[in-house]
């Protein structure tokens, strides 16, 4: 390894012998072609998680995808979620709560021409945890996707997975003309 980067032992063993001399470094042993697996293990239900589940079934999307491109086979595994950069305080909750529910720090990119921004965590390991909880990877609307029955066990689970859904795909107003508290949910 060298600043997080990696080469082939056998050409990092002949790099050295040309070298003439030891080069420090860490043999990096690969599982499932990562240098190490990711561990979820321990993902479990809670409060947080269910409303990560809204916000995934609102402005997220769970990537599984293999494909043979003639000169090498690409596979992707991913959990994205794409927001307006205007949704600042939402994009900054779904981080916390991915920080605070998987353990890990989601990447960052920005659409300059779109006014998107994407939220990115790729992980095999992750979205096949996600579906042994009853998400689905691919396209929401084909799949007809819905709220996993798990959250179905618990009043909080359900009003934090509710949470997660109204603040990607509802509104929350005041209507003009009587003042009342309009709460408009579209999926």
């Amino acid at each position: 390894l060298y600043k997080g980067h990696n080469m082939d032992e056998k050409v990092f063993f002949k790099l050295q012998d040309l070298l003439g001399r030891n080069i420090d470094h860490q043999i990096v042993n690969y599982t499932k072609g990562k240098s190490c697996a990711d561990d979820f293990s321990n993902l479990t239900k809670s409060t947080k998680f269910a409303e990560l589940v809204g916000i995934i079934l609102g402005d997220g999307h769970i990537r599984e995808k293999s494909e043979d491109r003639g000169d090498r086979y690409i596979t992707q595994y991913y959990l994205q979620f794409t927001f307006h950069e205007d949704e600042t305080e939402l994009i900054q909750r779904t981080k916390d709560l991915c920080s605070d529910v998987f353990g890990k720090t989601l990447k960052e990119y920005t659409h300059n021409t779109r006014k998107a921004v994407q939220l990115k965590l790729y992980s095999k390991e992750l979205v096949e945890e996600l579906k042994d909880f009853g998400l689905q990877s691919g396209n929401k609307v084909h799949n007809q996707v819905s709220v996993p029955e798990w959250i179905f066990e618990n009043k909080d689970y359900q009003k934090r997975c509710i949470s997660g859904l109204v603040d990607t795909d509802g509104c929350v107003y005041i209507q003009g003309n009587d003042d009342r508290a309009i709460i408009k949910f579209s999926n």
